[in-house]
């Protein structure tokens, strides 16, 4: 290197000085040599392979040609961890509910209606129990939907007096675990993610929102989107919302979720009272 060359002819030229001059300053000629092989290293430091690559802040284009260097020469090269799939990030979620002893939570549903320009909304409890599930909401909607090992029930309440006929359909818990968007989600089996593509996903202030497109083969009852918003610091569903194809939104809200809640079998059993008219599909 020139720069090199020239540092040691410098110091030859110095010591030459010094050595006729003045033989009595020898301790000061070698600090001077010190002094220039420290010049010779540094300029060595910053010459060579990997020179400023790993100094905070400081960009260098070379440092992609070093990695592939180090690649040629069979050196391992720390790749940054993959980051993990919106859709794998969700169904891990869902495994927590589908895996605890029982989960309880309120939630408020809300139906769109398109044509009618009209909203219809509604509050009540969901709970989720080892692949059981009970949705009970208030007034206005006064209704119930159960799902048990083998049967699901939906009720209809349309009046508290005593007398009035209550709307029940029972359906088999089969056909509804891959029918029903709510209960799809949530209990569906790993089947259910492959019929679906992700059209669009959001990561923001903690919250992770994924729509998806239902394809033919979902069989979806009446569903061609889908969407769903996670927290993701507490591993929580906050919503879960779908529409048809009239462009109709159904979206479910969830808060105040609890894990491990203690219920007893019969909390999801149902007997229809005498008064019911009772449908089987």
């Amino acid at each position: 290197m020139k720069s090199r060359e020239v540092i040691l002819g410098g110091v030859f030229l110095l010591l030459l000085g010094l050595g006729t001059s003045n033989r009595g300053e020898s301790s000061e000629a070698k600090d001077t040599i010190k002094n220039a092989d420290l010049m010779v290293e540094e300029l060595d430091l910053f010459s060579g392979e990997g020179a400023a690559v790993n100094i905070p802040g400081v960009e260098n284009s070379g440092q992609e040609e070093v990695k592939t260097e180090r690649k040629e020469r069979g050196i391992a090269v720390e790749n940054p961890p993959k980051k993990m799939p919106d859709l794998e990030i969700i169904r891990s979620v869902l495994k927590k509910y589908q895996t605890s002893r029982a989960v309880g939570m309120k939630v408020e549903k809300e139906v769109h209606l398109v044509l009618l320009d009209e909203i219809k909304s509604s509050k009540g409890y969901l709970w989720l129990s080892k692949g059981r599930f009970k949705m009970e909401m208030e007034k206005p909607e006064n209704s119930l939907l159960l799902m048990e090992d083998e049967n699901v029930w939906m009720v209809t309440k349309f009046s508290e007096n005593e007398g009035t006929p209550v709307q029940v359909t029972k359906l088999k818990a089969r056909q509804v675990r891959k029918s029903n968007p709510l209960i799809a989600v949530l209990f569906g089996d790993d089947s259910v993610w492959k019929k679906l593509k992700v059209s669009s996903s959001v990561y923001e202030k903690g919250f992770l929102t994924v729509e998806m497109e239902a394809l033919k083969e979902a069989q979806l009852v009446d569903v061609t989107k889908l969407k769903l918003v996670i927290q993701k610091e507490k591993s929580e569903i906050r919503e879960i919302s779908y529409w048809d194809e009239l462009e109709n939104e159904t979206s479910y809200k969830f808060s105040g979720v609890e894990f491990g809640k203690k219920v007893s079998s019969r909390f999801f059993r149902y007997v229809p009272p005498r008064n019911a008219e009772v449908t089987e599909l």
